[in-house]
């Protein structure tokens, strides 16, 4: 094998996207964000980094998305934040909390926005799930992110 790579080099361009999203978990009364913990959002996928001591980095692809909520309990009223839920495919990930964070709607809605967007720059169409004995003329039932 004839490399002239050097050890942690690679022999590829990497391709590295800018986040169109990026806030930090707010604590205390004046939602200051003093935490460990950052949310990204880029064009194909919400990376969260969270901790001081040991860094742990997790990422949902935005195509693996099913369901996403927005709450905002009597705290993040008074602070001007809010959570977002986030059900996906993806098995290390099933489900994801952007907690505490400003402008929380308009977060939730660029998501809801860049996911379709990358369904369909990925060709993937979403499709319900019914079970053989379920009577198609009734809602299908609710599907709940696994805890």
């Amino acid at each position: 094998m004839n490399n002239n790579l050097e050890a942690g080099e690679f022999n590829i361009e990497l391709k590295e996207e800018e986040p169109v999203w990026m806030d930090k978990k707010r604590y205390t009364i004046f939602a200051l964000p003093i935490s460990f913990t950052t949310y990204y959002l880029t064009p194909t996928k919400i990376l969260i980094e969270s901790g001081l001591f040991t860094t742990r980095e997790d990422e949902i692809m935005l195509y693996r998305i099913r369901d996403i909520s927005a709450t905002q309990n009597i705290f993040e009223k008074l602070n001007k934040t809010g959570t977002i839920r986030i059900c996906s495919s993806d098995v290390g990930t099933p489900e994801l909390l952007i907690q505490h964070v400003k402008n929380h709607r308009k977060v939730k809605e660029a998501i809801s926005q860049a996911v379709e967007k990358s369904r369909k720059e990925n060709g993937i169409k979403t499709t319900e799930m019914l079970s053989p004995h379920h009577n198609h003329d009734e809602m299908p039932p609710m599907m709940e992110c696994p805890f």
